[in-house]
């Protein structure tokens, strides 16, 4: 049987014994500091959850509003609701609208079945909803003062999308979607 003295033994036989090898270890070890100094370097930056929607393109929602992200959650039709959202569902014992974003932006879609699709429960003030989307593609970050101003379109809102960042991604305005369905 192994003693961890043989265990650390045999780690230290991994490591580098030439100079050559240990420099560069040095180099590479320097290098992973460097990119993760450069990722930390903006204090202004914003966190997303980047998100797509099928035939629809890629949205960011700022990860300070999001609360949670479901997968494959029950959504309860609700008669006589507005027609951008599904229904509702029951998270922690409330009642929580859920908002079908292909429906709010008019974006066709070959099915608009809503069974394996995520639901990313935001709050803005004391509102809390779940936002429909298809994909959730990872974690982003932007700086605000470089996001570029968001491009016309004809079945979205512009004060729904705060502006674009990396040319493509839509930030999402959360506070307005659920103002909008506030007013509905």
């Amino acid at each position: 049987m192994k003693t961890s003295d043989d265990i650390n033994l045999s780690i230290l036989d991994l490591m580098p014994k030439d100079d050559y090898s240990k420099n560069i270890l040095s180099k590479r070890a320097l290098d992973l500091s460097i990119k993760k100094d450069e990722q930390l370097d903006n204090k202004n930056d914003v966190i997303y959850v980047q998100v797509s929607l099928e035939n629809g393109g890629n949205y960011g929602i700022e990860h300070a509003s999001i609360n949670e992200i479901l997968v494959k959650a029950n959504i309860t039709a609700v008669p006589f609701s507005p027609d951008f959202i599904d229904g509702v569902i029951n998270w922690r014992g409330l009642l929580i609208s859920i908002i079908n974003l292909k429906k709010l932006f008019k974006i066709d879609s070959m099915s608009i079945n809503t069974n394996g699709q995520n639901i990313i429960i935001v709050n803005s003030e004391k509102t809390t909803i779940g936002i429909l989307v298809d994909n959730i593609e990872g974690i982003e970050k932007y700086d605000p003062t470089k996001i570029d101003p968001p491009l016309a379109s004809s079945t979205i809102e512009s004060k729904y999308i705060s502006g674009l960042s990396k040319g493509f991604i839509a930030i999402l305005n959360v506070k307005e979607i659920i103002n909008n369905m506030l007013k509905n």
